[in-house]
């Protein structure tokens, strides 16, 4: 199984594709290290690691894109794809591979939160299933040119932190909103929790 479906805060019908915390994560910052919920969800859950580690191996092979697109018609009635709870777009290839499974999945949402804005996503933003965030955190102002190349950023607000202006605040649940899973999305704020 390559995909996972739902989890406690996303619904069933969303599919979830993971790669391993910080080793696909070129972007990373000094605050994604000290407060990654990936690396506490890979010591708590002893089969996390392997199946995420797994997960890198296939994505780096010609035929990754064949593979989730056959998992993704077998899990069928999905409206939407998380990319990424954990990892990144760790290099070009890799992120126009998704690019292409989008293509092939008209009618699915492809969402992914990512800090890999060194690399180009401009056949990413041309499509209509593809929504992008910026991930941003205090210490990335520095890349804020390349954080408004894409449509949409994301923040993390400290308890009792107004959201910016202009962003939606995320009520902690996907279950409940699904905000981050339509084309016309507005960017995001998050309580740090």
């Amino acid at each position: 199984m390559l995909l996972s479906k739902g989890n406690h805060k996303l619904p069933s019908d969303i599919a979830i594709f993971n790669l391993p915390h910080m080793t696909t994560c070129p972007g990373a910052t000094e605050e994604c290290k000290r407060y990654c919920y990936a690396n506490k969800a890979e010591r708590l859950y002893p089969a996390t690691y392997p199946f995420r580690k797994r997960n890198f191996k296939l994505s780096q092979r010609e035929d990754f894109v064949d593979q989730v697109s056959a998992a993704l018609r077998r899990m069928k009635v999905l409206r939407a794809v998380r990319i990424h709870e954990s990892g990144d777009f760790y290099n070009q290839e890799y992120l126009n591979k998704w690019v292409e499974i989008a293509k092939r999945f008209p009618k699915i949402i492809f969402t992914a939160y990512t800090k890999s804005l060194h690399l180009d996503f401009t056949a990413a933003k041309k499509l209509k299933n593809f929504v992008l965030f910026a991930s941003m955190d205090p210490t990335t102002t520095k890349f804020m040119k390349e954080a408004n190349t894409l449509q949409h950023k994301a923040v993390v607000i400290q308890k009792g932190e107004k959201v910016p202006r202009g962003y939606f605040e995320c009520p902690g649940s996907c279950k409940s909103c699904d905000h981050c899973y339509k084309p016309r999305a507005k960017s995001v704020a998050f309580h740090k929790h």
